[in-house]
This record gives C-alpha cells, sequence and structure tokens, in this order.
C-alpha cells in the first residue's frame, strides 16, 4: 500500500532556508515589477511596457 498523498508532497514542501530567501527575493522582484507597470506609477499617467 502506498502512502497517503500527503506524506509524499512533505518532502517537496519543506523549504531549506536559502531556497526562502532566493524565493523571497525572486517574488519580490516580481511584485515591484507589477507594481511599476501600474498607470500610477508613470508621471504622465499612461501605460509602460517591460522593455521601456
Amino acid at each position: 500500500m502506498s502512502p497517503p498523498v500527503w506524506r509524499r508532497w512533505a518532502g517537496w514542501a519543506t523549504l531549506s532556508p536559502v531556497r526562502v530567501v532566493a524565493l523571497s527575493f525572486a517574488a519580490a522582484i516580481v511584485v515591484g515589477t507589477g507594481l511599476l507597470l501600474l498607470p500610477a506609477a508613470v508621471a504622465s499617467g499612461g501605460a509602460t511596457s517591460v522593455t521601456d
């Protein structure tokens, strides 16, 4: 009989401190990029693209 699903996923769900820091940094970059793409972040009130 195989172990329950939650027990098989438990090994994957535990993150080392290094991975937590790396994922937090990546999440901060994604959130910051999203906020800077909002029209309120531009002086003219227009939209910007990622490459501008």
